[in-house]
């Protein structure tokens, strides 16, 4: 018998994925949007902005077998505008939502979480158990998101699934954020130099979105499995590879200058935990996310 998700963030990076993914499986799913909603099928669609506070999410989570609180602002904090949407959206939100969901049977409830708040230095392996220490405003929110997750689960004894989330990469340019990726590959197509700063030795952990969408469906189908997952590719690209890899497709280049506070990063993620206990098996390594995007992009 088929599933009842409600699915906040319905049309962002991951969550795009998500609905395509579960419009595939056939998921019966509730997907909240704030400006633009996809046409993915067997969607049903809430246009909400999840500052509001009058929100009826009681009518939502009716016969809701699975929550997947995706949704969240991923401001930097920096004004007070900024830090009053972090605390509105990623903590009093979830506060209601759970606060919603405690009047319902609901079976697993799934958070997408991120690596923010691990504690620098980074260990050598970073596996769920790596400590944490939250410095920025938006690390803060999706640390506490955590928190009360685990709270809420803890008393109403409600199955959940943390996925921490790396670096995810959309095969579709228009899908991606303005990060270091899009900058990088916008700046070659303009035929543009690339800055790379410091030595280029700071690593990432690109996932592809699809990976990430696989995750979540496994998370669903071990209906009885808790627990905080890594959810990544499992293997690294420093930033020296990736803007090699970028200028060579659009056969521009690149120089190192100045330094990178951050250079000794390496973000050497294990999925090992994921890959145990959800069947989570990635089918692109960072450097194939980065590939299948580029293939993507009409020159």
């Amino acid at each position: 018998m088929s599933q009842k998700i409600f699915l906040t963030g319905g049309t962002g990076l991951v969550g795009r994925a998500l609905t395509d993914a579960f419009s595939l499986n056939n998921f019966e799913v509730l997907a909240t949007y704030r400006t633009r909603k996809t046409s993915a099928r067997n969607i049903t669609w809430i246009k909400a902005d999840l500052i509001d506070r009058n929100i009826d999410l009681h009518s939502y989570l009716k016969d809701v077998d699975v929550i997947i609180h995706n949704a969240a602002s991923v401001k930097e904090g920096k004004t007070q505008t900024e830090l009053d949407e972090l605390k509105s959206v990623n903590i009093e939100f979830t506060e209601r939502l759970l606060k919603a969901a405690s009047s319902f049977d609901i079976k697993k409830i799934i958070f997408t979480s991120s690596f923010s708040f691990i504690k620098k230095p980074l260990p050598k392996v970073i596996t769920e158990d790596a400590q944490v220490d939250p410095q920025d405003a938006y690390a803060q929110s999706k640390h506490i998101g955590e928190q009360l997750i685990l709270a809420h689960c803890a008393k109403y004894n409600t199955v959940y699934n943390i996925c921490r989330i790396s670096s995810p990469i959309s095969f579709d340019l228009d899908s991606m954020p303005y990060n270091v990726v899009k900058k990088w590959i916008i700046q070659s197509m303009e035929k543009q130099q690339l800055k790379v700063y410091g030595k280029g030795q700071r690593r990432q952990d690109f996932v592809s979105v699809t990976d990430i969408a696989q995750a979540y469906i496994n998370c669903i189908k071990k209906s009885e499995m808790s627990g905080i997952f890594n959810i990544a590719s499992g293997n690294t690209m420093s930033m020296f590879e990736l803007a090699q890899h970028i200028t060579s497709h659009f056969k521009t280049d690149f120089e190192c200058i100045g330094e990178d506070q951050n250079e000794d990063d390496k973000w050497n993620i294990s999925i090992d935990k994921a890959t145990n206990y959800l069947n989570y098996n990635p089918q692109f390594t960072s450097e194939a996310a980065i590939t299948a995007l580029l293939n993507n992009i009409s020159i």
